[in-house]
């Protein structure tokens, strides 16, 4: 895993990018969603493209063990059961 996104320089970079190939997902999310933090937003962009735990924590320079609670707190704010369930609330976005 090369990807770092540790920076906000780095994640404004990302978002360009993700944007070209998702048009309209950050303006849907963030109109269904209001309330997300960048930092909800920015692991809603990691699981959505399917990386694990591992690798997300690689990514943005924090532990897997902060993944899951991050993950967990964002299904609870989303009121979303279980991490399948997440996966395709995002996905039908």
């Amino acid at each position: 895993m090369k990807l770092k996104i540790l920076t906000k320089e780095d994640w404004e970079g990302y978002q360009l990018l993700f944007q070209e190939i998702y048009p309209n997902f950050f303006d849907n999310l963030k109109s269904k969603y209001a309330k997300l933090t960048e930092g909800e937003i920015r692991l809603i962009i990691l699981l959505f493209m399917g990386f694990s735990k591992e690798d997300q924590s690689n990514m943005i320079g924090v532990s897997p063990e902060s993944i899951r609670k991050n993950t967990y707190r964002l299904r609870k704010k989303l009121n979303v059961d279980s991490q399948e369930d997440l996966i395709k609330l995002i996905s039908n976005l």
